[in-house]
Protein backbone atom coordinates (compact mmCIF):
# COMPACT_ATOMS: atom_id res chain seq x y z
CA UNK A 1 0.00 0.00 0.00
CA UNK A 2 2.84 2.40 0.83
CA UNK A 3 4.48 1.59 -2.51
CA UNK A 4 1.33 2.46 -4.43
CA UNK A 5 0.95 5.72 -2.51
CA UNK A 6 4.61 6.58 -3.13
CA UNK A 7 4.30 5.92 -6.87
CA UNK A 8 1.13 7.99 -7.02
CA UNK A 9 2.80 10.95 -5.27
CA UNK A 10 5.85 10.76 -7.56
CA UNK A 11 3.61 10.75 -10.65
CA UNK A 12 1.62 13.71 -9.37
CA UNK A 13 4.75 15.70 -8.53
CA UNK A 14 6.35 15.06 -11.91
CA UNK A 15 3.15 15.90 -13.78
CA UNK A 16 3.18 19.43 -12.37
CA UNK A 17 5.06 21.76 -14.68
CA UNK A 18 6.83 24.44 -12.60
CA UNK A 19 6.90 26.76 -15.61
CA UNK A 20 3.16 26.48 -16.17
CA UNK A 21 1.20 29.56 -15.20
CA UNK A 22 -1.82 28.74 -13.07
CA UNK A 23 -3.47 32.02 -13.97
CA UNK A 24 -6.44 31.92 -16.31
CA UNK A 25 -7.01 33.87 -19.46
CA UNK A 26 -9.33 36.78 -18.73
CA UNK A 27 -12.23 38.28 -20.64
CA UNK A 28 -12.82 35.47 -23.12
CA UNK A 29 -15.76 34.94 -25.46
CA UNK A 30 -17.13 31.58 -26.55
CA UNK A 31 -17.80 30.67 -30.19
CA UNK A 32 -21.21 32.40 -30.00
CA UNK A 33 -19.66 35.70 -28.85
CA UNK A 34 -20.89 35.29 -25.26
CA UNK A 35 -18.78 36.01 -22.20
CA UNK A 36 -17.24 32.93 -20.62
CA UNK A 37 -14.79 32.31 -17.80
CA UNK A 38 -13.34 34.95 -15.49
CA UNK A 39 -13.91 38.59 -16.42
CA UNK A 40 -12.39 41.73 -14.96
CA UNK A 41 -13.22 45.14 -16.41
CA UNK A 42 -11.59 48.42 -15.47
CA UNK A 43 -12.76 52.02 -15.44
CA UNK A 44 -9.39 53.53 -16.30
CA UNK A 45 -6.93 52.84 -19.13
CA UNK A 46 -4.13 52.06 -16.65
CA UNK A 47 -6.23 49.10 -15.43
CA UNK A 48 -5.94 50.04 -11.77
CA UNK A 49 -9.58 50.79 -10.90
CA UNK A 50 -11.91 47.79 -11.30
CA UNK A 51 -15.52 48.21 -12.33
CA UNK A 52 -16.45 44.50 -12.41
CA UNK A 53 -15.00 41.14 -11.42
CA UNK A 54 -16.79 37.84 -11.84
CA UNK A 55 -17.40 34.70 -13.87
CA UNK A 56 -19.64 33.96 -16.83
CA UNK A 57 -20.91 30.79 -18.41
CA UNK A 58 -22.44 31.15 -21.88
CA UNK A 59 -23.05 34.87 -21.38
CA UNK A 60 -24.73 34.49 -17.98
CA UNK A 61 -22.99 35.52 -14.77
CA UNK A 62 -22.39 32.67 -12.36
CA UNK A 63 -20.99 32.46 -8.86
CA UNK A 64 -19.81 35.61 -7.11
CA UNK A 65 -19.72 38.88 -9.05
CA UNK A 66 -18.36 42.14 -7.66
CA UNK A 67 -19.35 45.60 -8.92
CA UNK A 68 -17.28 48.67 -8.03
CA UNK A 69 -18.06 52.40 -8.11
CA UNK A 70 -16.02 55.01 -10.04
CA UNK A 71 -13.45 55.19 -7.23
CA UNK A 72 -12.91 51.41 -7.29
CA UNK A 73 -14.75 50.81 -3.99
CA UNK A 74 -17.02 47.75 -3.73
CA UNK A 75 -20.60 48.81 -4.43
CA UNK A 76 -22.45 45.51 -4.87
CA UNK A 77 -21.84 41.77 -4.66
CA UNK A 78 -24.08 39.24 -6.36
CA UNK A 79 -24.07 35.49 -5.85
CA UNK A 80 -25.75 33.73 -8.77
CA UNK A 81 -26.85 30.14 -8.33
CA UNK A 82 -29.53 28.28 -10.29
CA UNK A 83 -31.31 31.41 -11.59
CA UNK A 84 -31.36 32.88 -8.08
CA UNK A 85 -29.39 36.00 -7.25
CA UNK A 86 -28.46 37.04 -3.71
CA UNK A 87 -27.38 40.66 -3.70
CA UNK A 88 -25.58 42.79 -1.12
CA UNK A 89 -25.17 46.56 -1.53
CA UNK A 90 -22.40 48.33 0.37
CA UNK A 91 -21.75 51.82 1.71
CA UNK A 92 -18.46 53.40 0.55
CA UNK A 93 -16.95 52.57 3.97
CA UNK A 94 -17.54 48.84 3.31
CA UNK A 95 -20.48 48.30 5.67
CA UNK A 96 -23.56 46.48 4.40
CA UNK A 97 -26.28 48.81 3.11
CA UNK A 98 -28.91 46.34 1.83
CA UNK A 99 -29.17 42.57 1.52
CA UNK A 100 -31.75 40.69 -0.44
CA UNK A 101 -32.67 38.76 -3.56
CA UNK A 102 -32.65 40.14 -7.07
CA UNK A 103 -33.76 39.19 -10.55
CA UNK A 104 -32.94 40.52 -14.01
CA UNK A 105 -35.46 40.80 -16.82
CA UNK A 106 -34.05 41.50 -20.28
CA UNK A 107 -36.44 43.74 -22.21
CA UNK A 108 -35.92 44.93 -25.81
CA UNK A 109 -35.05 48.50 -24.76
CA UNK A 110 -33.56 48.03 -21.25
CA UNK A 111 -32.64 45.63 -18.51
CA UNK A 112 -35.10 45.64 -15.60
CA UNK A 113 -33.46 44.91 -12.25
CA UNK A 114 -35.81 43.75 -9.48
CA UNK A 115 -34.58 43.78 -5.89
CA UNK A 116 -36.40 42.36 -2.86
CA UNK A 117 -35.34 43.18 0.70
CA UNK A 118 -37.24 41.49 3.53
CA UNK A 119 -40.39 41.30 1.41
CA UNK A 120 -40.16 44.96 0.33
CA UNK A 121 -40.08 45.22 -3.45
CA UNK A 122 -37.67 47.83 -4.82
CA UNK A 123 -37.48 48.21 -8.61
CA UNK A 124 -34.39 49.62 -10.23
CA UNK A 125 -34.47 50.15 -13.98
CA UNK A 126 -31.01 49.99 -15.47
CA UNK A 127 -30.29 50.65 -19.11
CA UNK A 128 -27.31 48.67 -20.20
Amino acid sequence: MKTILYIFLVLVLFSINPYHSFSQKLNRLNKHGERTGKWITFIDDAKKIKSFEGRFKNGISSGKCYFYNNEGVLDRREINRFKKMKTTFYYPNGKVKLKGNARLENLPDRVHYFFMENGNHITIVACW
